[in-house]
């Protein structure tokens, strides 16, 4: 296409830079991907089928990847005016916020994971955390439902998504707020606060919400405004997701064995014979500091 074209077509010239921008973030999480590798391999590919944390940091790395290479080659065929069905585009186009949705739910079971060892594991933290996971995905499902697009052309997908991701936004960052505060919780009024194990989930969790509230409210205002940079937003957003869920399992899995020398004692979390998944919380706290 030449500089003039571009030049007498503002609207193409944008729609290059956001498939340009695409392209960046799918480089970012192929960079990612390379300089983990090694870490991959070693503790995740030798984990039994059975392990579920294995399951999750698949779907948490390879999941994005691969919608990210099919957004930039839908982008590529729309820019050259390939033909391709509009029913399917705007299927595409629909179910963007539901991918998302469904990425950022993987990080945040596994930060559930560990409200859940952080409470011992009890029966009403459990059900508060399901309910929550319940709860996001009912609204999710409520926004795509109520904003289903009336009239859509094959250029939407270019230029802008789906108003559904308002809803998607909002919940999301509730319910990241609502895990960091669990924990925060927790990690105050705890006898382990200065434990390794316990300092590196405040700190993952902590850095989870903050990158991940920040993309989301990014595509909230550009969404509500109609800024078509959502859609390198909602790139990158697939990006940091896949990071950040990825190196926190990593993280943990990285750690040392505890001492077992400590006056701490211990334990470890949904693991059995054949899931090497550890996340060593203390298991004997004082009565007064338990709660």
């Amino acid at each position: 296409m030449s500089d003039l074209a571009s030049a007498s077509h503002p609207s193409i010239s944008l729609s290059i830079a956001l498939h340009e921008s695409s392209c960046a973030a799918l480089c970012f999480s192929l960079w990612e991907w390379l300089i983990t590798l090694d870490d991959e391999v070693e503790f995740i590919w030798s984990k039994p089928s059975g392990a579920w944390i294995k399951w999750a940091f698949i779907f948490a790395r390879y999941f994005p990847l691969a919608v990210q290479m099919c957004g930039i080659c839908i982008s590529i065929a729309i820019l050259h005016h390939s033909p391709m069905s509009t029913f399917a585009l705007r299927g595409w186009y629909v179910s963007q916020v539901l991918v998302a949705a469904a990425a950022v739910t993987c990080v945040e079971v596994v930060m559930m994971a560990r409200v859940y060892a952080l409470y011992n594991r009890r029966r009403w933290i459990g059900l508060l955390l399901a309910s929550l996971l319940l709860i996001e995905t009912t609204i999710i499902l409520i926004g795509v439902l109520i904003t289903l697009p009336r009239n859509f052309c094959p250029g939407d997908l270019a230029a802008q998504i789906p108003a559904s991701f308002i809803y998607f936004g909002i919940s999301a960052i509730i319910s990241q707020l609502t895990i960091l505060g669990l924990s925060l919780f927790r990690y105050t009024r705890g006898q382990w606060s200065r434990a390794p194990v316990v300092s590196l989930m405040m700190r993952d969790g902590s850095f989870s919400f903050g990158v991940l509230s920040v993309f989301l409210l990014i595509l909230i205002v550009y969404t509500i405004k109609n800024v078509p940079y959502a859609v390198a937003g909602y790139a990158w957003l697939m990006s940091a997701v896949s990071s950040i869920g990825c190196r926190s399992i990593i993280n943990m899995q990285s750690l040392p064995a505890p001492n077992q020398t400590t006056a701490l004692q211990f334990t470890t979390f949904m693991r059995s014979d054949e899931d090497s998944f550890t996340e060593d919380l203390p298991h004997n706290v004082s009565p007064g500091r338990s709660e």
